[in-house]
């Protein structure tokens, strides 16, 4: 029983720290669009910005992927 205690445990942690993760990411994906949809953002910034995105979505698709 000890050991099944510890295994639901193990996957309620590794949950926890993907909802955290997940979070994290929803709020950086947030900020970017505002920075992106603002006319004062300088375009060099926007560019970076979209290659972060790229960067990201490779990172997404590849992980969804992996199960």
């Amino acid at each position: 029983m000890k050991d099944l205690i510890e295994y639901k445990n193990a996957q309620i942690s590794a949950l926890q720290r993907r909802v955290y993760d997940l979070e994290v990411k929803n709020l950086q994906l947030g900020t970017w669009v505002f920075e992106l949809a603002d006319e004062d953002t300088p375009k060099e910034y926007k560019e970076q910005v979209l290659l972060e995105l790229q960067d990201y979505t490779i990172e997404f698709l590849t992980q969804s992927n992996n199960g």
